[in-house]
């Protein structure tokens, strides 16, 4: 499974992790690939519209894109930190995945 995260927007004095990532789940530890599938079944992105949109009003808020290419074929949201908590949990974890992932390979 690759699965590409792009982030935009946002308050801009505060910094942002990495604008885009792409994780590839077959070159992650067996936890790390665990916690991925596990993220990407609890925020249940089969069951949501491809985008959706901010709450009425609101401001500064990020926008993810996000595509999860699997066997079941390419799935693409946008959604942005306003959407719900397990789709902004999802881009924290695949954020988190990545940067441990670039972090790993810079020690080797």
């Amino acid at each position: 499974m690759i699965v590409r995260l792009v982030v935009s927007g946002g308050f801009a004095p505060v910094p942002l992790p990495a604008r885009e990532v792409t994780v590839d789940s077959d070159e992650l530890s067996p936890a790390d690939r665990e916690a991925l599938h596990a993220s990407i079944a609890a925020a249940r992105l089969d069951r949501r519209p491809s985008m959706i949109d901010a709450a009425p009003g609101a401001a500064d808020f990020r926008t993810y894109d996000l595509t999860v290419e699997s066997s079941d074929g390419p799935r693409a949201i946008r959604f942005t930190d306003t959407a719900d908590p397990e789709l902004t949990a999802l881009a924290g974890d695949i954020q988190r995945i990545a940067r441990a992932q670039r972090d790993k390979t810079a020690s080797d």
